[in-house]
Formats: structure tokens, sequence, C-alpha cells
């Protein structure tokens, strides 16, 4: 058992230069030690913890809240994913679970943690790049397992467990704390035990976004008990001037290529490990720098803290790093990857990933369907968005992917709720990943083709639990946060393989339909080849509500009476040719143009203009 005191967090914070914000809390994560009062949730200048090691079956971890020069609380938790999920993420590669490595990381947002889910409840949110280990031998996680940079989304939430004595608790590689939420699984009871307090605390406070720091119980005690000085320690968010002179030794050695900023963060990261694997070994990359990596590197280490500048309490700004901000007309996300530009009342990406490209690389992802109707999305996908596209700066609010998908204008309905109930159908996890955990949903989404011939998929998406159907409300989603977050899940292949789908069932709204018939036939009869299937298609996805009247007029003005089970080839080119110039005379965008990449797809074999060529 040791005493912790504040200052003792102080020596902790100024070891690892952290910064501390200025007059905000932060939290912390004490891994493998426990509050000896796990009941004792107020803030006090001291605290008495116990070192134990963690068994990734009991919650073994000390979570806090810190207020600098107010005390502190601590609270029983976990920072290790349980061995449920790392046993079976083994077989996966260690896919789907994680360990977070010790470090500082910015960010933690209030938000809904599995919104839309049963179980969704106010919680902690993270979607930065973080670094983490996964193992794929063993049900624990050490220097011989690697490191991977992603955004494993480990919030912190409540742990839905009783005690620390409970063999059961829900985390994968988020931090969690004993307790139970108040969510819809509990119906909507309130929150309980430790977390209750750390939630109610938090969110009775302005403030909306924490520093988490991550260290051990060792470290603490170490520090607590300790009298002597000692030299520091850097890790992952540590800042200054020790931080400049790693990122100079590691530029010179030929393992970091990134700026010289005294920020460590990602990229000086992962250049350590690789040092420190081909300095000391594989199983030896720890990515802290101590007196041994130091010394490798020819760095005169400092014995103490004496001489070197302390991170002082930081002033917060407008727009700093680490935050989505714009710099300039380029909107940067807060790892800095510049994402989109800014455009009028908000900001656009083209995308680069189109449908050719995408199904081409994953033909075995649509193995069953058609060749024909495949061919079809080629040729059309010339003329459509990218699979990344992102708008949100129009009077639609917020537009995303290949067919320019939309929340609707106004207080209408829109098809983008519709794509996204189909990836939540798909794979619920994808889901929760890039949007669900961020409080986003559906509602209200109408059944359409191929299950509702004739019937266009709409909906309305919600947030925080909130329909979103008027203009003032769907104005939230026109933010960066949100047009990155589609902006990323542009990237994602299942997110891909659910938009070519959602687009080829479009085919279905108007293709043989009871609602959309010509003459009393339906649009089938008349247009059978892949070369006039794709151009209907052009234009239901520009001007939706011209299709089929557009092609009817043809029909009438060069078809007559005749019998379409009668016709040839070159009747239904006729009729195509006349819609072509129809078509063109209406507000349909470029569609000459348009028409005309459809007609090269024939030029060159993607796609056959002979009747009955189109196979659903």
């Amino acid at each position: 058992m040791f005493i912790l005191k504040e200052e003792d967090l102080l020596r902790l914070w100024q070891i690892n230069q952290f910064d501390i914000p200025k007059d905000q809390w932060v939290f912390f994560g004490l891994r493998g030690c426990l509050p000896v009062d796990d009941q004792d949730h107020s803030f006090a200048r001291e605290h008495r913890l116990e070192v134990v090691t963690p068994d990734y079956v009991h919650p073994r971890c000390t979570i806090g809240q810190w207020a600098p020069g107010k005390g502190f609380a601590v609270f029983p938790g976990s920072t290790v994913p349980h061995r449920k999920h790392v046993e079976s993420s083994i077989s996966k590669n260690g896919q789907g679970t994680n360990q977070l490595l010790t470090g500082c990381y910015k960010d933690y947002r209030k938000g809904v943690h599995k919104a839309g889910q049963s179980t969704g409840h106010q919680a902690f949110r993270q979607d930065h790049k973080l670094p983490v280990r996964r193992t794929a031998d063993d049900v624990d996680y050490d220097a011989d397992d690697r490191v991977e940079f992603g955004q494993p989304f480990d919030n912190l939430h409540a742990g839905w467990c009783m005690s620390v004595e409970s063999d059961l608790y829900a985390s994968a590689g988020c931090q969690v704390l004993v307790g139970f939420p108040q969510c819809e699984k509990r119906g909507n009871n309130p929150d309980t035990g430790p977390w209750k307090a750390f939630k109610e605390n938090a969110y009775a406070i302005d403030q909306r976004s924490f520093h988490y720091v991550l260290l051990t119980g060792w470290e603490a005690q170490r520090v607590a008990t300790s009298q002597r000085a000692m030299s520091p320690r850097l890790r992952f968010g540590s800042q200054g001037e020790l931080v400049h002179v790693i990122q100079q030794k590691l530029s010179a050695r030929g393992f970091y290529e990134g700026k010289i900023d005294s920020d460590f963060g990602l990229r000086t990261l992962q250049a350590l490990l690789d040092f420190q694997t081909a300095e000391f070994g594989p199983s030896e990359d720890d990515g802290i720098v101590g007196p041994q990596t130091a010394s490798a590197l020819a760095i005169d280490w400092p014995d103490t803290l004496s001489g070197i500048y302390v991170v002082a309490p930081a002033a917060p700004t407008t727009t700093p790093a680490g935050f989505f901000r714009f710099e300039g007309n380029n909107a940067v996300a807060p790892d800095n990857t510049v994402f989109a530009r800014k455009f009028r009342k908000g900001v656009y990406h083209y995308g680069k990933t189109t449908i050719r490209d995408f199904v081409r690389q994953n033909r075995t992802a649509f193995s069953d369907v058609s060749t024909s109707l495949l061919n079809i999305m080629d040729a059309v996908s010339e003329n459509e968005g990218k699979l990344e596209a992102i708008n949100t700066w129009d009077n639609a609010f917020l537009t995303f992917g290949t067919f320019q998908w939309t929340v609707g204008t106004g207080a209408g309905s829109g098809e983008l709720p519709a794509l996204l109930a189909r990836l939540k159908q798909d794979d619920a996890d994808v889901f929760e990943r890039y949007f669900g955990q961020f409080g986003l949903d559906v509602t209200g989404v109408r059944a359409g083709a191929p299950e509702n011939p004739g019937i266009t998929p709409t909906g309305y998406c919600s947030l925080d639990g909130e329909k979103i159907s008027s203009s003032a409300a769907k104005e939230k989603l026109r933010t960066l946060e949100w047009a990155y977050r589609f902006w990323l899940a542009g990237h994602d292949d299942v997110v891909r393989a659910a938009e070519i789908r959602q687009a080829m069932d479009r085919i279905h709204i108007f293709y043989n339909s009871p609602r959309h018939q010509i003459n009393g036939r339906p649009v089938c009869d008349y247009v059978s080849s892949e070369y006039g299937v794709a151009l209907l298609l052009d234009q239901h996805i520009n001007r939706p509500g011209h299709v089929p009247k557009t092609i009817a007029e043809a029909v009438t003005k060069v078809g007559g009476s005749k019998d379409p089970a009668t016709w040839s080839d070159d009747d239904e080119r006729r009729v195509l040719d006349e819609y072509i110039d129809l078509r063109s005379h209406t507000s349909m965008t470029d569609s000459d143009k348009r028409a005309q990449r459809i007609a090269n797809a024939v030029e060159t074999g993607i796609i056959l203009d002979k009747r009955g060529s189109f196979v659903v």
C-alpha cells in the first residue's frame, strides 16, 4: 500500500513531460493499481492505493479525475481488455481486441458510447489514431506483441460489473469503470457504483474534452515512495526540448522522417519502436525513452528534472493541433490529415475510388451479383462521385458517397439514412465504429426496392436519440467532425461494398416496377440492353423524377404502338437515340457528356447494346 498525493501526480506529469491544460480537469489511469477504499470517490489531496497484477479477468486498475490545485478522486476499473475478448481475438491475429499503450491521450469527449444500441450510454468517446498492442499468441500483452496505429475507438465508459471481485467486465480495449450505466437495456435505471460518481462529476462541469494520461501503478508507487530525484521518462504524448533532441537523434539514425516539432506523436513513437527493436531486440521495444535508450541514441540524459524545462499548464487556443480545424482552405483532422477543402457553408472532397476500381479489386465480394449488373455499375461509375466523396456546403447539409446520398433538404427525408440502415444491418460493428458511437443513428427508414419495387428507400438520421427532421437540426451535420467521419468511413471496404449494393438496388426502383410503366408495360419490356439500362440508371441518379417519363416520350415518338416483344436491336437503339436527345433538353446535368461516357463503355466492351443483354 502507498499514499498517492497531488504533488506526486504533478511529478509524474513532469517526469513524463506531459502538459497540464490550464483550468481544466484531466483523467488518468494507473494500470495494475487499485484504491484501498474503492467506495471513497471524494476529491482529496491524497488517496491510498495498492499495486496489484492485472489478470484480465477482474478489474485491477485505477481511473482518476484530477482538478489541478483542487485535489483528485480515484475509482476502480480496468485499463486492459477482458480475457474472453483476448482469447477470441487470438485466432484473428489479434484483431478486435487491443491494449492501449501508456502515454498522454487528448480529447476524450463527452458523448454516447454505442449510440443506437440498447446498451448505449453517456460516456467519453475517443476517435483519434492511437498506439495499441495486439496479441496473437497468448492472453496478455507484452513487448513481443505488435504495436498498431489506428482508430480502435477505445472509449471510457461503464464496465458493466459490480465490484473489483467481478470476474467479467465489458472491455475489448476501452477504459472502463466498475458500475452499470443508465441505458435502454437496463430499463433506463440510473447509473450505479463508481461509474455513477465518475460520470456525474465530469458531466456536471462545462468542460467537454479531457486529457487522459495512462501510466502504471508501479510508476505511481515509485514516485510516491521515493524521495530521490528521478530522471525523465518520455513516451507518447510527451512534449518539450528532450523530445526535440530524441527526434533529431532518431532522424540522424534514419529512423525518423517527420517534423522536428518537440511533440512525441505517432511518427516519433513508430521511429522509436523501430530503433529499440534494431538496437535491443524485438521483445524490448517498450516505446519509452529512459537512460538505456537515451544512451543508445548517444543522448546525454539528465539524472534529474533540474535544468529541464518543465511543461507548464497550457493556455487553451481556439484551433490547436489535435482538434478539427481549418488551415487556410484545408479541413484538417486531429491527426493532421487534410481530408477536405472549404467551400461556402461547408467542405467537400471528391474522393478517389470509383465503383469500377473497387469492384475489379474485390470481385469476390459480389459473387452473388450478375456480371451484367456489375458491367452496368462499371459504366455508370464514370459519371458518378467516388466512394469517399463528401459535401457539406449545399442545401442538402450532408452528402456522401458515389451516388451522392443526402440527409434530405429542409424537413424532408433523405436517401443517406437508408444507406446507413443497410450498413448497420450488414455490419453493426462497422456502423458503430464510424457513426453509432458518436450518437448517430437512423429512424423512420422506408424500405425500398427491391423488396418494394418502385419505392426509393429514404429515412431520417437521429443524433443522441433526437430525430433530425428540420433544417436547424440538420445544420449539426455540417461540422468538420461529421464530414471527417463520413470521409473516413468511405475508406472502409465494408462501407464501400454497402454503397455499391445500395447503388445496384436503384435499378429496381424503376426497371420492373408496377409504379413505373409505359403504356401499361414495365420499363424492362422496352429497354433490355445493358447500354439502355445504364442510360436510364444514369438519369435516375441525376434526376429520378424524370424516369421513366423521358423514355416514355421517346417510345411514343419512335416506337409507336409496336409490341416491344417484337423489337429488334435497331428498334431499341432508335428509341435510345431519341431518348438521349430528349433528356438533353431537361434539367439533367451534363446529359450529353454523361451519355457519351456510357456510349464509350459500349465501344470498349464493358457493356453490350444488344437487346436482352441485361441480366438482373
